[in-house]
């Protein structure tokens, strides 16, 4: 009897201490699920509209279009300017894709700035000689120059019969009609 006593002891003990253990490793279970079932915190981001001139640099790093609070969320980002022509002024969508998510921006390219007209050289003329506008200035313009000309004119070249110094209006018209003019002696 001491035997079957002692046993059954031994049996309650036993259950007991796998009773606790599984407590116990319900309790542990239960907080680690507690702490990783958590969402984690969002990276807030902000979208970034970029305007840039024609012949600017273009930009074409994801910064440029996306701030995160998150350092390390760049790495996971992918920047498409597919439909981007780096040629031709208009306002272009510009996507991120990270993870699942994608987000729309915009990419606008511009030409609001007139040629440069820079002087050649101080130039004297001769009378009755032709002086071509090209040998008094020179226009630059990233799209290109469509025209140089003297105002009064309406020309590409000026032709005198009277000596004396004469002041004479110059415009120039790059490829998306942004104009300059500016006034020369000779």
């Amino acid at each position: 009897m001491r035997d079957m006593e002692a046993a059954m002891s031994y049996n309650k003990k036993t259950r007991l201490c796998i009773e606790l253990c599984i407590l116990i490793l319900g309790i542990v279970g239960c907080a680690e699920k507690n702490e990783t079932t958590e969402p984690p915190v969002a990276t807030r981001i902000q979208l970034v509209e970029q305007t840039i001139e024609y012949g600017e640099e273009f930009p074409d790093d994801i910064r440029d279009y996306v701030i995160a609070d998150d350092k390390n969320w760049y790495e996971d980002a992918k920047l498409d300017l597919y439909g981007v022509n780096r040629d031709e002024l208009g306002t272009y969508a510009v996507y991120i894709k990270h993870g699942d998510q994608r987000y729309e921006t915009t990419l606008t390219i511009q030409d609001t700035l007139p040629p440069t007209l820079t002087l050649q050289k101080e130039y004297e003329a001769y009378t009755n000689t032709i002086v071509f506008v090209e040998d008094l200035v020179q226009a630059e313009d990233p799209s290109g120059v469509k025209y140089v000309r003297v105002l009064a004119e309406d020309n590409e070249r000026i032709y005198e019969t009277e000596p004396g110094v004469k002041e004479y209006r110059i415009k120039a018209c790059d490829m998306h009609s942004n104009t300059v003019d500016v006034t020369i002696r000779i």
